[in-house]
């Protein structure tokens, strides 16, 4: 039987709807500034939970090696069911770059759930205190123009590429936090681009 994230997801898309329709976005980002420009000059309604990013041609890219990498958007505030969601530009093999829910913006801290991958691997992921444990893989890695999103939703969170669930687990350790940006180790030409994280639709 199905997750039932995925057959949600198989009736919207039989009705010609996407998994975001009836989503309230709260925040965006197109990343547009000079290259090398840190995340947090680009724009102070991000905070650094763990790790760096900076700005690349006019998208954004992880900068600090072999750690995981993690900012929250603390400008505005988010229901506990909450998602975010990017569009990649392009993948260096075996560089990661994703999305996250749920970060630790006030203490900061380096916690969150994180959905990132590679061209080959992606995977679901909680970080509690930087302590990282696997929550779930997925045979399919990111290619350009793919849409990646993870959503918590109660204690279920889902992780999606072009509107299909990928991965689907249940875990109760984060309650809540803001959406953000995730991925591991030095970006080179691994890039996303129209960042959005918001609440849940219904």
């Amino acid at each position: 039987m199905a997750p039932a994230g995925v057959a949600l997801r198989a009736m919207l898309a039989a009705a010609g709807c996407s998994a975001g329709d009836g989503d309230d976005p709260v925040a965006t980002d197109d990343f547009t500034d000079d290259d090398a420009t840190p995340l947090t000059t680009h724009s102070p309604s991000w905070t650094y939970c763990a790790g760096t990013f900076e700005i690349h041609s006019n998208a954004v890219r992880t900068m600090t090696v072999s750690v995981d990498n993690l900012a929250g958007w603390n400008e505005d505030e988010f229901d506990d069911d909450q998602y975010a969601q990017g569009t990649i530009v392009s993948m260096q093999n075996y560089y990661f770059i994703g999305v996250a829910v749920r970060c630790d913006v006030d203490t900061p801290s380096q916690t969150g759930y994180v959905f990132y991958g590679t061209h080959n691997w992606s995977a679901l992921w909680k970080l509690v205190d930087g302590v990282r444990t696997q929550l779930g893989d997925a045979a399919d890695g990111f290619a350009a123009d793919d849409v990646i999103r993870i959503e918590a939703e109660g204690t279920t969170i889902r992780a999606l590429i072009n509107d299909v669930v990928v991965v689907e687990v249940t875990d109760s350790d984060i309650a809540s936090g803001a959406a953000g940006l995730s991925g591991w180790h030095y970006g080179a030409e691994t890039l996303l681009d129209n960042w959005e994280g918001g609440n849940l639709g219904t």
